[in-house]
């Protein structure tokens, strides 16, 4: 198994445990927007985006994470 393996799981856990869980089924209309007709976005989405951006760019700090909220948000981020 790849040495990355491991803290890249545990990255993913933790935001799933500690972001997105306590988000499921518990989202208020605020909380939801819609990036384009019928695209919508939670704010669980982008907390979890971001703090997965943080963390992996932590863990491997050469790396170069792009993420589907980031885009959205400017689309600069692919450059």
């Amino acid at each position: 198994m790849h040495p990355l393996y491991q803290p890249v799981l545990e990255i993913l856990e933790q935001a799933s445990q500690e972001i997105l869980l306590p988000y499921y089924q518990n989202l208020k209309s605020e909380q939801i927007e819609e990036k384009t007709p019928g695209d919508l976005v939670t704010v669980a989405d982008k907390l979890s985006e971001e703090f997965i951006d943080q963390a992996l760019r932590t863990l491997l700090p050469a790396s170069k994470i792009v993420g589907e909220e980031a885009v959205a948000a400017n689309p600069a981020v692919l450059d």
